[in-house]
């Protein structure tokens, strides 16, 4: 499962639109691309929104934490 919802194990392309209260998240199949290029959004096999979260520290890095 990816937060919450039912996916088959695989190989996908991960994808974020940030937003303040929470990001929504995409999963896709198409992969094998580097660098950034706009999402086929037709091969997409999940979205789904995840809150945004403050630890209350100061950090350097950017970070994506899967549970």
């Amino acid at each position: 499962t990816f937060n919450g919802e039912p996916i088959e194990a695989g190989t996908y392309k991960i994808y974020a639109f940030p937003g303040k209260e929470a990001f929504e998240i995409g999963l896709s199949t198409h992969v094998g691309t580097w660098g950034y290029s706009e999402p086929d959004y037709s091969l997409d096999v999940l979205r789904t929104n995840v809150p945004v979260t403050h630890s209350g520290e100061s950090t350097e890095a950017f970070t994506l934490l899967f549970e």
